[in-house]
């Protein structure tokens, strides 16, 4: 069990591509270089073997869930460890439990087996009973189709591997940006920006993820509730 800060630092969320690991990893180094000590809460694939995840079944879906919820407490672990030695540290999540459960809308968009309701309950009790943190803020780069096919085009071209289909799908994305735009609008209202990534101007997005994460705007924010996130979808 962590010790019950909940929620502390800002989650940067957005489609494949969108930039949020690139420009985090670039605000990582120049941290490295003036002196700002930054804590990057690596994502989930840096952290454990996505590809155990199955979705052929009933059993193998729910299997899914614990091992979801097994990389977000190593990465509050991560996290927990990191604070200890920098507690004032500027806190940066590279995705959060939103993006999971942002997976599972699309893949119920898109007729998939998915464990949104599930793996919503399971967030809210771990986060209740202190075992994972969450973040407090949220940073949304946005993104559209038309960018993130060129991105991909270039970065398949520089030799890294294609996504999986079901992330290429553009219902997917779209389900994607409208789960993030939802959570920007309601439960992080006011302690949220929405950008759209027009251009590659990476240090310029960076300097604006660092300054929104800086600032104390949401120091009397309340918990946040996951769970109402399922109640939220009726809206989206």
């Amino acid at each position: 069990m962590v010790e019950h800060q909940s929620i502390i630092g800002t989650t940067v969320e957005g489609v494949s591509y969108a930039g949020k690991s690139t420009t985090l990893r670039q605000l990582k180094a120049k941290s490295n270089v003036c002196q700002e000590k930054i804590i990057i809460v690596p994502e989930y694939s840096e952290i454990g073997d996505l590809s155990k995840i199955k979705r052929d079944s009933i059993v193998n879906t729910q299997l899914a869930v614990e091992i979801i919820l097994g990389l977000e407490k190593r990465r509050t672990d991560y996290l927990a460890s990191e604070l200890a030695h920098s507690p004032k540290a500027v806190v940066l999540w590279d995705r959060s439990p939103i993006s999971c459960l942002a997976f599972e809308y699309a893949a119920s968009k898109i007729n998939n087996i998915h464990i949104l309701h599930g793996l919503a309950d399971r967030f809210q009790l771990e986060y209740e009973n202190g075992n994972i943190l969450v973040p407090r803020k949220f940073f949304f780069l946005r993104v559209s189709m038309d960018k993130i096919r060129e991105r991909e085009f270039s970065m398949l071209v520089n030799g890294h591997r294609k996504n999986p289909e079901f992330l290429r799908d553009s219902r997917v994305m779209i389900a994607f940006n409208q789960v993030f735009q939802l959570y920007a609008d309601t439960c992080f209202q006011g302690t949220s920006i929405v950008i759209d990534s027009i251009d590659d101007n990476i240090d310029l997005v960076a300097r604006n993820i660092f300054n929104f994460a800086a600032s104390d705007t949401a120091s009397q924010m309340p918990a946040i509730n996951y769970p109402k996130f399922v109640q939220l979808l009726a809206y989206v």
